[in-house]
């Protein structure tokens, strides 16, 4: 009498198989979770980098610009007064002084302004530097997925080394233009 104490052939194949479709179903399921998770903690890092703006307005540790088309520009460092802006949206650290928030004073009908926030956010991970581009934080609220390349930085700018005029061309070069720079915050 034979003792089968072992998998045959056909039920190994078979259990292969069957994990195969397990891993096709599962992987690229984790990958949208993954991609869908950093959304959501770049989306927040957004929206906390311009209420922590709007705070420093709120107690005038900044001033909001004075004319139109006028812009000042905050450096996360300077923002960052709770220290709740460290840790980037891939596992790095966001560079304080290469990621800042733009506010810009639109003309929305005669005589009513407003501001326009701005954000750009760099992080260093594994030696290398990727970035949320300059993008207003509405529309990146709008649309995180397709505000959120999180490529190399194109522009190099650290907001502690750089003079307003140099730093409106820099902006210019990223799409916003500014008609002066009113002041820099670090």
């Amino acid at each position: 009498m034979m003792n089968n104490k072992g998998f045959t052939l056909i039920e190994l194949i078979a259990i292969v198989v069957i994990l195969g479709v397990l891993m096709l179903i599962t992987v690229p399921n984790m990958a949208g979770i993954i991609k869908n998770n950093k959304e959501i903690a770049a989306t927040e890092d957004v929206n906390r980098m311009v209420n922590n703006a709007k705070a420093r307005f709120n107690v005038k540790s900044a001033k909001y610009p004075a004319n139109e088309n006028s812009c000042v520009v905050l450096s996360m460092a300077f923002i960052n007064t709770n220290d709740d802006l460290k840790k980037g949206i891939n596992g790095g650290k966001y560079l304080q002084n290469e990621s800042f928030i733009v506010v810009r004073k639109d003309s929305k009908d005669s005589g009513v302004y407003e501001y326009n926030f701005y954000v750009r956010i760099v992080e260093e991970f594994e030696g290398e530097k990727f970035e949320i581009p300059l993008v207003e934080a509405k529309k990146f609220q709008k649309d995180p997925k397709g505000n959120m390349p999180n490529l190399a930085p194109q522009v190099d700018i650290d907001i502690n080394n750089i003079d307003a005029e140099t730093l409106r061309a820099k902006l210019s070069e990223m799409q916003l233009d500014c008609g002066s720079i009113d002041r820099i915050y670090t």
